[in-house]
Parts: structure tokens; sequence; C-alpha cells
């Protein structure tokens, strides 16, 4: 693997990793989103409380990790299941190259454990398992301070060109799951 697929490669995962490393059994259904960020948009639904603050703890770390959040939006299909559309740059002073990314993230909250793994292993096919151990930092532990007692990590990597890469992932944290969908892009130099 070279030096570009592998950076590209543990860019997007710590972007993953971050956010999915946890979940909470406890909902919150009553909770109306009405949250916006750095230009972002958002759906009115209703919506569940440990998501929302998920999804914000998950926007902090992105941002920490980015030169900038080009696009962020958040819609909720429903109260336990959110998507979160993003575009971000990572810029790499050593390298003189920015990574832009187009991507997405799934949520989906689950009654038991049982019920997400079910889900899981429906959805792994043609991923390969590659982390079973939660980061120390995640969207989670900031939001609720605790590791899931269960989680897996799949992924699946399309390398299209040397500079564009198509990445996946599947996380099983507790009873949630989250998708990853993302397209990388590197440029030479500092993209504004």
């Amino acid at each position: 693997m070279n030096k570009c697929i592998a950076l590209l490669f543990v860019s997007i995962i710590v972007l993953a990793t971050v956010f999915v490393s946890g979940c909470m059994s406890q909902r919150n259904q009553n909770a109306t989103n009405t949250t916006t960020n750095q230009n972002a948009t958002s759906t009115t639904a209703t919506s569940n409380q440990t998501l929302k603050i998920m999804v914000e703890k998950l926007h902090d770390i992105i941002a920490e990790n980015s030169t900038a959040i080009k696009a962020w939006k958040i819609t909720w299909a429903d109260a336990n299941t959110v998507r979160i559309d993003y575009a971000t740059d990572r810029y790499n002073a050593s390298e003189n190259s920015t990574v832009h990314t187009n991507g997405d993230y799934t949520i989906k909250q689950f009654d038991t454990v049982n019920d997400a793994a079910n889900y899981l292993s429906s959805q792994v096919s043609g991923y390969k398992l590659d982390l079973t151990v939660p980061p120390n930092d995640s969207a989670y532990i900031r939001a609720i301070g605790h590791e899931p007692s269960t989680y897996e990590r799949w992924t699946k990597i399309n390398e299209l060109r040397s500079d564009h890469y198509d990445v996946n992932a599947i996380v099983q944290s507790d009873n949630f799951i989250i998708s990853l969908n993302e397209v990388a892009y590197r440029y030479a130099g500092r993209i504004t």
C-alpha cells in the first residue's frame, strides 16, 4: 500500500472511528431537532436526544480534524435514524496537499444489541472486519463518558485512482449501527 493510500485510509477511518465507537441504550424520542451547524441545514422532525448529542460531538471532532467543513446537512428519517451529509477539506502541510471528502453518515439506533447485530450481519457482505476494540476518543465517549460493550468496524475501500478513493464503513456500537460512505480526492497544494 503506497504512502498516499495509507495516509488517505488513516484520515478517513479516523473520522469514522471517532464518531462510531459508542452507544447508549436509553432513548428520548420526544425531542425535536432544530440544530444547525456551520454551513448546515437541518430538517425538523421528532428525533432522539442521544443521537442529537452524538451528531453535535461528531461535528466537533470532524472540525478538529479538518481544515474546513464545507457542508453539513442533518436529515432525520425517524426518531431513531439520522443521516448527515458533509464535505470537508484537510490540509497536510508536510506534503503540501489537501484531501477533500464528500460523504454521509447514517446512524440507526435499535431496541437491543442483538437487533443491531442481526442488521449488521445482513449488511457486511464484501466488507472486511478490521477493528473490534473501540478507539479511545469518540463522539460517544465525549457525550456519554464510556465505551460500548459490543463494537465491530467493517470497512471496504476502493481505489479509483491514486488520488481518488471510495471508503465505506459499517460499525456496531452496542445497539447503534453507523454507516459511512465517503469519496476522497487528493489535490496538490492548499485548497481554500
